[in-house]
């Protein structure tokens, strides 16, 4: 089954004052992968944690957020968590790194409602990993195989699932992303065509974009915060 999610005027807000998120507004479509990109402190990883509903008890929560039509609530967000919503982390440093690989698979299998003994191996190997892996401590698995697992995400995607890419890094998510959206300040400054971060960006709708796109070393970023493109 595909999902559309359709998050609308989301806002977060703590006790202690400010706007975490604020306004933010995006429809992630089944048969495509979106990149949420944005620097450290963007609010990416607050966005996916109020998709799933997995915040502080003390966060003030507005707007809504959909799933093929359906309200997530905490209790809704609850039985869908490992089944229907999945949340890949961004770094491996979002697992536990006294687990080994196997152990934290066999973890999620559980939470996804599989039965014991699910074939470790098995799910390694559809993302192109050799089963040794699975012994591994998070610390130890490489760049590489982390952009293996990319790959099947985007598998996923054309098969017609919903998938989206929360990261800070863009260079990466590219070639598999679809559609990109910008984060700043806890908001959603733009939606790109992944296509549209080429040559001197001038493709890009957003002057953030832009900017983004021709601050990588790659781009020849100047010191004075100039493109050096010709």
């Amino acid at each position: 089954m595909t999902h559309l999610l359709e998050i609308r005027n989301l806002s977060l807000r703590f006790p202690c004052g400010g706007m975490p998120l604020e306004d933010v507004t995006l429809t992630a479509r089944p048969g495509e992968m979106m990149a949420i990109v944005g620097a450290s402190g963007a609010g990416k990883s607050l966005l996916a944690r109020a998709v799933l509903h997995l915040l502080p008890a003390n966060a003030r929560m507005g707007g809504n957020i959909r799933l093929n039509g359906i309200p997530l609530s905490p209790a809704t967000a609850a039985g869908m968590r490992g089944r229907v919503l999945a949340l890949v982390p961004q770094s491996v440093t979002f697992l536990d790194p006294l687990a080994t690989v196997g152990q934290q698979i066999r973890w999620a299998a559980r939470r996804a409602g599989l039965p014991r003994g699910f074939p470790v191996d098995q799910a390694l190997a559809r993302v192109g990993l050799p089963p040794e892996v699975a012994r591994l401590y998070p610390g130890a698995i490489s760049a590489g195989m982390a952009r293996r697992v990319l790959r099947r995400l985007r598998a996923l995607a054309d098969a017609g699932r919903t998938v989206v890419v929360i990261t800070h890094d863009l260079v990466t998510a590219l070639p598999y992303a679809d559609r990109v959206a910008v984060m700043r300040d806890g908001r959603i400054l733009a939606e790109e065509r992944a296509a549209a971060f080429s040559g001197d960006g001038s493709a890009l709708l957003s002057d953030w974009s832009r900017r983004l796109w021709n601050a990588l070393p790659q781009n020849a970023f100047d010191t004075a915060g100039r493109s050096t493109h010709a």
